[in-house]
């Protein structure tokens, strides 16, 4: 019996030293993590910031791109209408009178391409 006892002493007292090396490791691993969590939090911080600058740019290109259509659309609107009222013009220059009303005609075209 204090044979069976001693066994049993000892696989304890091997399990209770196992038990306190992977307590050891487990703590060394923990705090390798918790001296890498400022720069890792760092890091984080800073991606954040260019993230955020990043979509205000974008916010800002989108919203200079939408100014920029728009205007370029109201130029080319007025490009064609000059181009249309020239050529309406023209063709009333070179097309004979037959009633009066021309200026009538050009400004029923002009407010038709409005």
């Amino acid at each position: 019996e204090a044979q069976s006892w001693r066994r049993d002493y000892a696989e304890s007292k091997a399990e209770a030293a196992a038990s306190r090396r992977t307590l050891v490791e487990s703590q060394a691993a923990v705090n390798a993590l918790e001296l890498s969590l400022p720069a890792l939090q760092s890091s984080l911080a800073a991606a954040m910031e260019d993230l955020e600058d990043a979509r205000a740019s974008c916010r800002s290109t989108e919203a200079r791109a939408a100014v920029d259509t728009e205007m370029l659309g109201a130029e080319l609107c007025e490009k064609r209408r000059a181009v249309r009222s020239t050529a309406f013009a023209s063709q009333a220059m070179a097309t004979p009178i037959r009633t009066a009303g021309h200026s009538e005609q050009l400004a029923a075209h002009e407010a038709d391409e409005e």
